[in-house]
């Protein structure tokens, strides 16, 4: 979490730098996380970035709980 704060908050890069450090990482050029398996989802960043097709593959990868961390990243579907 360290290395992901000073990426983004003090040399302002890209989280896809985060693999040149952490090999076993992997970054999806132009992808959006909704299709990973997880537990928990927090979309904050964009308006509308999740969808309903994006919460079914969701809920096909074993989430149980999408919280909304800003306003509207979340369509109405």
């Amino acid at each position: 979490l360290e290395f992901i704060k000073e990426l983004k908050n003090v040399k302002r890069s890209r989280i896809s730098e985060y693999t040149a450090k952490y090999t076993s990482a992997v970054y999806h050029i132009g992808k959006t996380p909704w299709a990973e398996k997880c537990h928990l989802a927090f979309p904050c960043a964009t308006q509308n970035e999740l969808d309903k097709n994006a919460a079914i593959s969701l809920i096909s990868n074993g989430c149980f709980c999408v919280t909304e961390g800003a306003n509207m990243p979340c369509t109405i579907d």
